[in-house]
C-alpha cells in the first residue's frame, strides 16, 4: 500500500527507495519479486429492506445505506519486471477492457518488446517521447 511519507523523515524516504530498487532488478526466474496487494473495501448495509424483483422489474434498493466498517482485501503475487511495466506504466491492472482483453495485453507487450529491443530503460519516458513525435514512433518499429 503507498502512503505519503511524514513530513521531512529521510529514513523513510531511504526505505522507499530500498523497495523501489526492487523493482530495477534484472529478471530472474530463478528469484522472481513477490509482493502483496491491498485494496480496501467498504462493507455497507441496507437501512431499508430492498423491495423484491417482480417479473420484469430488478429488484428496488434504496440510495441510503449504513458503513458497517472497512476490509482489507489482499494476495500474494509473483511480480516481474514486465508485469510492473504493464500495471505502472500502461495501467493494465485498471484497464477497463472486458472484451477480449487478450488481444491489449498483445498490444502492450508488442510496444514493450520493441522498446526493449531498441534498449530503451526507461518505458514511461519513451512513451512519453514517442507520443509526441509520431515519425519518431514509426521508426522504432522499423529496422
Amino acid at each position: 500500500m503507498w502512503c505519503i511519507p511524514p513530513t521531512a523523515n529521510a529514513e523513510f524516504v531511504y526505505h522507499m527507495e530500498d523497495v523501489l530498487d526492487v523493482y530495477h532488478r534484472p529478471a530472474d526466474p530463478r528469484h522472481p519479486v513477490v509482493c502483496l496487494d491491498e485494496a480496501t473495501k467498504q462493507l455497507i448495509g441496507e437501512v431499508r429492506e430492498p423491495l423484491p424483483a417482480k417479473p420484469g422489474e430488478v429488484e428496488r434498493c434504496d440510495c441510503e445505506y449504513v458503513r458497517n466498517g472497512t476490509a482489507v482485501r489482499s494476495h500474494w503475487g509473483i511480480e516481474n519486471r514486465d508485469h510492473y511495466v504493464r500495471d505502472v506504466t500502461l495501467g493494465e491492472d485498471d484497464s477497463r477492457i472486458r472484451q477480449r482483453p487478450a488481444a491489449m495485453a498483445r498490444i502492450r507487450s508488442a510496444a514493450l518488446n520493441i522498446l526493449r529491443a531498441k534498449d530503451i530503460q526507461n518505458v514511461s519516458q519513451a512513451l512519453y517521447v514517442n507520443a509526441l513525435n509520431f515519425d519518431q514512433l514509426l521508426a522504432l518499429g522499423s529496422s
